[in-house]
């Protein structure tokens, strides 16, 4: 009986496999697909540490209204299509009580804030 049993593990090698490189596959393809980036940016950061607000952006805040988890500004021309986003008006003072309370939180967990351009998939920064 050891023959069907070394048949049944090496078809179940072989599916393994298959599925394997059909995952990699779509992992790629979709990779490749339409779609922007994000990249770190000192110039971003400085602003958000200045409390900056341009108004050529639109806000929208991710997670608690008092300590979002992020900020993200989008060009006006852009539309955010998201439940899990919150769009706020924001002035330089509402800028500075949400980032300082980022800073807070942030500081309490031992990690550092950044800034990122957001770019679409032609790399033209949209935010």
């Amino acid at each position: 009986m050891q023959p069907v049993k070394a048949d049944m593990n090496i078809q179940i090698l072989i599916a393994v496999g298959i599925i394997t490189i059909a995952l990699i596959t779509i992992v790629i393809w979709r990779a490749g697909g339409r779609y922007g980036k994000i990249s770190p940016s000192r110039d971003v950061t400085a602003a958000y540490e200045c409390f900056s607000v341009d108004p050529n952006l639109n806000y929208d805040i991710s997670g608690s209204d008092t300590y979002p988890n992020a900020i993200m500004g989008i060009d006006k021309a852009w539309t955010l299509e998201s439940d899990l986003w919150k769009r706020r008006d924001l002035s330089s003072q509402s800028m500075k009580e949400l980032v300082q309370n980022m800073q807070t939180k942030a500081w309490e967990q031992n990690i550092l804030l950044h800034g990122f351009d957001i770019l679409d998939d032609r790399g033209r920064k949209i935010g």
